[in-house]
């Protein structure tokens, strides 16, 4: 029987790079919120010769990618419980591949779970982050499965923020059809890129509308284009603010009222060969 997961997208509603590791990895601080756009997995427990992962887009056309993470979570989870773990997965894609808004690993963790789940594993949230983070850095957040959350070290620090609501901002998301990969835009950062500002506790609200993505100018070093998007974004009547998200591409604009993001839209749509919706975020005090 086949079951079907959601696999929701995250934003980093703003993301400061502390410091480059021994290791390799960057300490980063950041606020990540989940969204409303999703894929679909559907999991199906089959024999061992018939385990396979297939990626479709939205409109069921097959995509072909290699090295699918989906397999490396089914290898991890079956070592960690000396359980053999064999499924058939297929994954229907909205969240758009190399956008910065999770996709991979939230399809890694939505996966994690489902099989904790469908196999009766029983293991906690801490056994599952062990395995999560090391398969990807913003695993642990969806792990979390909260709406928001402040993230630290390398991902693997996560403080879900649950206080009472203050207030709601509006995101208009611009989804460029541009794939962005995220370690060259490591790579590509200069020493000028690093902060070193860390979240504090205090106005969320205040530090959204003010912080920013300190991955922003290498994308654009890659990516020139970003830097047209965000200028676009900032120059929409009434937009607090305008970010990328994660490593890129997907850029957003922060607006006090659906009805401006909306308005923003329109325009948006006509100037840029991208995708465009807007989202209501609930932000919360600490």
């Amino acid at each position: 029987m086949n079951l079907c997961f959601k696999s929701y997208a995250k934003l980093n509603l703003f993301l400061h790079v502390i410091e480059k590791r021994l290791d390799g990895y960057h300490n980063i601080s950041s606020l990540f919120a989940l969204l409303n756009l999703h894929d679909s997995i559907y999991i199906k427990k089959v024999p061992d010769y018939a385990r396979k992962v297939q990626i479709f887009t939205h409109k069921s056309e097959e995509l072909r990618i290699e090295n699918n993470i989906a397999y490396k979570v089914m290898d991890a989870l079956s070592s960690y419980t000396t359980k053999p773990i064999s499924v058939c997965i297929k994954i229907f894609k909205r969240i758009p591949i190399g956008a910065g808004l999770g996709g991979g690993s939230s399809n890694a963790a939505t996966i994690l779970l489902a099989l904790n789940q469908m196999y009766n594993l029983q293991l906690s949230l801490e056994n599952l982050l062990d395995i999560g983070v090391s398969l990807g850095a913003d695993i642990p957040f969806f792990l979390h499965q909260c709406k928001l959350a402040l993230v630290s070290g390398i991902g693997e620090k996560v403080v879900p923020v649950t206080q009472k609501m203050r207030k709601t901002l509006y995101i208009l998301l611009i989804l460029p059809k541009i794939h962005i990969n995220t370690k060259k835009v490591y790579e590509n950062l200069s020493n000028a890129d690093y902060t070193g500002y860390k979240c504090k506790e205090g106005s969320l609200y205040d530090q959204i509308c003010c912080g920013k993505n300190d991955l922003t100018n290498s994308a654009i070093g890659l990516e020139p284009s970003i830097a047209v998007i965000l200028s676009i974004l900032l120059t929409q009547a009434r937009c607090i603010n305008a970010r990328m998200s994660g490593s890129g591409s997907s850029c957003f604009g922060i607006f006090a009222s659906l009805e401006d993001a909306n308005s923003a839209m329109t325009i948006c749509l006509a100037e840029l060969q991208a995708i465009a919706c807007s989202m209501r975020i609930e932000i919360m005090e600490i």
